[in-house]
């Protein structure tokens, strides 16, 4: 059984033809932390996600975006990739992050993530069969010039849903 929080997505938003501010909404009703930040789903496939991260609320105390914001953009692709397969009947857990801080953001700032679907395919297979499996999945977030603000490496798991 997939955590509450999970069960929605698969049920309510997991559609043949997925609606983006319905995944957000999820989101933020699952992690209140990134509805707060304003995190918004642009687009969610089996294999890819887009997400935009604004600028406003999270401004810091120079006018930039607040680092953790950022880093929270990046972190998130690893747990939404999964889940926009709900056949696979999996629960991400994020393991380790490493964050490179390029440049300061002064717009949003968005990122675009994929996992081949098969590759996602093969490690539910493992997850299921071995308890886990882990991936990596790197990330990098843009200003709306397209310019780098960070580099992420991020390491998940995926295990089976109870």
């Amino acid at each position: 059984m997939l955590p509450k929080g999970y069960r929605r997505i698969y049920r309510d938003v997991m559609t043949d033809t997925v609606d983006p501010a319905a995944v957000t909404a999820m989101v933020h009703s699952a992690i209140p932390a990134l509805g707060r930040l304003g995190l918004e789903v642009l687009a969610l496939s089996p294999g890819s996600v887009d997400l935009k991260m604004p600028l406003e609320p999270n401004k810091n105390h120079i006018g930039t975006m607040y680092a953790g914001a950022l880093m929270s953009l990046a972190e998130v692709p690893g747990g939404l990739l999964p889940l926009a397969m709900p056949e696979l009947a999996v629960v991400p857990i994020v393991t380790h992050i490493e964050v490179e801080f390029l440049h300061p953001a002064r717009t949003d700032a968005t990122l675009a993530a994929s996992i081949p679907a098969d590759e996602l395919r093969a490690l539910a297979g493992r997850a299921h069969a071995e308890g886990k499996a882990e991936f990596t999945l790197e990330t990098a977030a843009v200003d709306d010039q397209g310019t780098p603000l960070l580099r992420c490496r991020g390491t998940y798991q995926l295990r089976p849903a109870k």
